[in-house]
């Protein structure tokens, strides 16, 4: 199942500090929001719906209900800061998060104050596939967000200080004066984010120094480019990444990726001084060079070029730059490059096939937790309503069942007999028998979401 998240430019451009697992339940919630929905709705979530969810990478972030609660806790008490010329807003995820003993269950809410921020966004919003971010960083995930939201433009310019505010590190990699120490951002942050990004989604990107102050880089040229995942074949069902079930979500995504020669083409990224450098030792003069890349576009020049240099292997080319500038202009193929096109393609396929079907089976078992915790309070109610229903049936069912006969025959009230996870499914079912018309709205609402869940 393809998950979709929305948001406005103006939330992503905002600062947060979330641990990754936190980041992913988030992320996961916007994704769940149907399209056009117009208000915020109450979610109601158990403990092992919120652990599929955060470990959904396969990483084990949490295993016990006080570490499910943490996550909770810390989407409640790390707000977003909305500042513009006239005020500053400081809003929380959740209005209201509540916690049900009981049944070890959560209520939440987003704060109504997020609605302009991802309900009915209709311009100046972001969308991307949520399955792109589980193999990410925290920063990673972000600095993801932020690259799909100028992706249309394929480049854009920020100052290093805004870059910081929105991964939340503002504070971090800093000198005594409190300038930001350039190497240890760019080692620790920047590049570790840019191969991570290239390894597990659906895009790349270049950068480098744009705006200076003395020798002090200040902002930095970001270039962004259509992208096969490096390791699309590798992930396997069962492995520790599998659980982040798609790599690429949709065929139709490989596709588009496979359906032109200027982005798809698995060419390593080379900065443009390179591409000169190249270009120039294969006799070629500036001025003809930077026409030809204003003309074609710098993925065409990387592919023509990765194709020259094999030709060049296998058969000396007198004038290379000449060779090279025909293909750019004629658009040769190079079969080698298409032949990998068309391998990661069909991989992709295959990848896609079984991990959307592994996706499906996931929240199809949350479908059925949430069902079965409904019919659970709808018969604990009327229990209550009806205080010798609960007697009369498990009398009933001492005809039938081994498991309740064993459990009076050991003493066991009637309402021990409820609780008990052994004997619960029993009784739930003899009262959805006898009571049907109890439970149709519930099972109208849990087929359509079925119904939903598998086109």
């Amino acid at each position: 199942m393809k998950l979709s998240v929305r948001k406005s430019n103006e939330l992503v451009e905002v600062g947060e500090n979330l641990s990754k697992g936190s980041k992913l339940l988030v992320l996961y919630l916007i994704a769940m929001m149907p399209e056009g929905e117009t208000t915020l709705k109450e979610m109601e979530f158990s403990f092992e719906d919120i652990k599929s969810i955060v470990n959904i990478d396969g990483k084990k972030r949490i295993s016990t209900f006080k570490e499910a609660e943490a996550v909770m806790e810390e989407l409640a008490r790390n707000p977003l800061n909305f500042e513009n010329t006239e005020y500053k807003d400081i809003i929380t995820w959740f209005s209201k998060l509540r916690f049900y003993k009981k049944t070890k269950r959560w209520n939440f809410i987003f704060h109504d104050q997020l609605s302009p921020y991802l309900l009915e966004l209709k311009s100046h919003f972001t969308m991307y596939n949520f399955w792109h971010t589980v193999c990410l960083s925290a920063h990673g995930i972000k600095f993801y967000e932020l690259l799909k939201r100028h992706e249309f433009k394929g480049h854009f310019e920020m100052s290093i200080e805004k870059q910081k505010y929105i991964l939340g590190i503002e504070d971090k990699y800093k000198d005594k004066e409190g300038n930001t120490i350039y190497y240890e951002y760019k080692r620790w942050v920047l590049d570790k984010i840019q191969k991570e990004i290239a390894l597990y989604t659906d895009i790349n990107f270049e950068y480098k120094a744009a705006k200076k102050q003395g020798r002090r880089i200040m902002s930095h040229q970001f270039i962004i480019r259509k992208n096969i995942p490096q390791n699309v074949a590798k992930p396997k069902l069962g492995s520790k990444k599998s659980k982040a079930m798609a790599l690429i979500s949709t065929i139709e995504e490989a596709e588009l990726l496979a359906s032109s020669s200027t982005s798809q083409t698995p060419v390593p990224i080379t900065s443009d001084q390179d591409i000169m450098e190249t270009l120039q030792s294969w006799g070629g003069r500036k001025t003809i060079i930077d026409s030809i890349v204003a003309e074609y576009g710098i993925d065409k020049i990387q592919y023509q070029i990765k194709h020259a240099q094999r030709i060049q292997k296998e058969k000396a080319v007198k004038n290379l730059f000449g060779w090279f500038k025909k293909a750019v202009e004629e658009d040769y193929r190079d079969p080698v490059q298409e032949e990998k096109v068309k391998t990661a393609v069909t991989k992709a396929r295959r990848i896609e096939w079984n991990t959307v079907k592994k996706a499906k089976e996931e929240n199809l078992k949350i479908l059925k937790s949430n069902k079965y915790q409904e019919e659970k309070a709808l018969v604990a109610q009327l229990f209550a309503d009806t205080p010798t229903l609960l007697e009369e049936t498990i009398i009933e069912l001492e005809k039938s069942s081994k498991t309740i006969r064993n459990e009076i025959q050991k003493g066991r009230s009637p309402e021990t007999i409820f609780k008990s996870v052994r004997t619960q499914g029993f009784i739930i079912n003899a009262i959805k028998k006898d009571f049907p018309k109890l439970f149709q709205s519930l099972e109208l609402a849990f087929h359509q979401k079925k119904v939903a869940l598998e086109e």
